[in-house]
């Protein structure tokens, strides 16, 4: 979607001015008149969703997770936290052999690592929940520090 602001005129007024949102896109870019592209935030918190029919072990563990108080309004971190808080997570948790440890709240978040909630479950949850995650911070350009929503349909 391209949105053109086609014209600027100075009043010299002081006047009441509203924030344009951009409808379903929490960042976007914007070209200044001098031909820089800019990165601006919509207001709102973009919220990634999930399906129950497609991972409903990984739905079980949020709800777990949930029902004992962790967020799910979450802040992205880089690479090297997301590694550390997945080693505090699994800390001492036994492996199951052809399953995955799944963390909530996600190891990829502020509020991951120690305390979270770990739990056993299948590969191709894994990686659908992963993919899913990926391409939404991709579509949505949820960068590091930014917050986001956890949500689940189905």
């Amino acid at each position: 979607m391209r949105v053109e602001l086609v014209a600027v005129t100075p009043t010299g007024e002081t006047a009441t001015v509203h924030n344009l949102n951009v409808d379903s896109l929490h960042n976007y870019h914007v070209q200044a008149s001098e031909g820089q592209w800019i990165r601006v935030h919509n207001a709102c918190t973009p919220e990634v969703t999930f399906s129950r029919v497609k991972a409903p072990a990984i739905a079980a563990n949020f709800d777990d997770a949930v029902a004992q108080g962790p967020p799910t309004r979450l802040t992205r971190v880089d690479a090297a936290m997301k590694r550390m808080n997945r080693r505090e997570a699994q800390r001492g948790v036994p492996r199951v052999p052809g399953l995955s440890l799944d963390e909530y709240p996600f190891p990829s978040s502020a509020q991951g690592g120690a305390g979270a909630h770990v739990c056993a479950v299948p590969v191709s949850e894994q990686h659908y929940q992963g993919a899913t995650l990926k391409n939404f911070f991709e579509r949505e350009g949820v960068g590091i520090g930014d917050t986001y929503d956890v949500g689940w349909k189905d």
